[in-house]
């Protein structure tokens, strides 16, 4: 068995790793919650605006082969809350928005990814519902954008499931899983009407809003944007998962997780 090393991805020899700004995967970043770089606190960094998130109810650490810590929840109650700082408040009002999440499910029954939203239909979520089907909706006052992928998720299976949506374009969400947008959709309905705001409710990631649809199973790196990502931008987040770290500590490598890439290999060891 090979030796371990001192470095541990979430310490970097004492100093955590840092944004790596000349990855692609940096373009108009408002927020990353990478949770190796949070492991042993009971906070969720954000690495790029400083939204950090906070454990509540059955939510801890965890590790996984691939992705190192990664945030575990038990499905009765927990979640992270992330706020509802300016600077997370209507990102897709009138801009184009995208977020991603690495994800594996222990159950598949109304999982929620990520949400700025409440019972009253306020804001956006993306969640799995009962029938494997990936959904996500941004209310507006008319029409919500509401898109539905095919059945297409299984539980212990992990993923990187990612969101686009553009208010000045068509207005339509676009669902990616493991790094290609799906081939079929049961609805993608484009947004009518100015969407609802959205700044009275907090981020969080596990649930919708404090308190419905809790996840069961294991949450990695979350990461937002203040652009339209496009398909080979979602495709580079897939097949290069360590592109956005970089840590003085340890050679940067950019390649994907596979045998010889150093990120890969100390995430084994957490």
């Amino acid at each position: 068995m090979p030796r371990r090393s001192r470095y541990r991805m979430d310490q970097g020899f004492g100093q955590p790793f840092v944004l790596n700004r000349a990855s692609p995967q940096a373009r108009g970043l408002v927020a990353w919650w990478p949770p190796n770089g949070s492991r042993g606190t009971n906070v969720l960094r954000d690495y790029v605006g400083g939204n950090h998130g906070a454990f509540s109810g059955d939510v801890s650490w965890a590790r996984n082969a691939k992705l190192g810590s990664v945030l575990s929840y038990g499905g009765t109650n927990g979640h992270v809350n992330c706020g509802s700082a300016a600077r997370l408040d209507n990102l897709a009002t009138g801009k184009a928005f995208s977020y991603a999440v690495w994800v594996e499910f222990t159950s598949i029954a109304n999982e929620t990814l990520l949400s700025k939203e409440s019972a009253s239909s306020s804001g956006w979520f993306t969640r799995i519902i009962s029938t494997a089907r990936i959904e996500t909706k941004f209310n507006a006052a008319v029409t919500d954008a509401l898109s539905r992928s095919d059945a297409i998720i299984s539980t212990g299976v992990l993923y990187h499931i990612a969101i686009t949506y553009d208010d000045n374009g068509d207005r339509k969400a676009r669902i990616y899983v493991n790094g290609l947008e799906v081939a079929g959709y049961q609805a993608q309905d484009a947004a009518v009407g100015a969407l609802v705001d959205d700044s009275a409710r907090d981020l969080t990631i596990g649930s919708l809003s404090p308190s419905f649809w809790f996840m069961s199973g294991i949450i990695g790196d979350v990461r937002m944007a203040q652009v339209r990502w496009n398909p080979a931008e979602v495709r580079h987040q897939f097949t290069q998962p360590w592109d956005l770290y970089k840590t003085p500590g340890l050679p940067w490598a950019g390649a994907p997780a596979a045998v010889g890439n150093p990120w890969y290999a100390y995430a084994q060891q957490l």
